[in-house]
């Protein structure tokens, strides 16, 4: 049960970007932008967040 609601969020994000993706609600030259928001900002800044919040004692 824990596996499942850990990976839960991860899927509903993603089935999320398919269905916008899809419906053409952003146009294809807006996604380049938000996966290099994404990939270059986001992404680090949630990894460092969480490596500063674990306890290494």
């Amino acid at each position: 049960m824990s596996f499942a609601l850990s990976v839960l969020p991860l899927l509903l994000i993603i089935a999320t970007g398919y269905v916008v993706a899809r419906s053409g609600v952003l146009l294809r030259a807006d996604w380049k932008s938000i996966e290099t928001l994404s990939f270059r900002i986001l992404i680090p800044a949630v990894l460092i967040l969480a490596i500063t919040r674990t306890d290494l004692s």
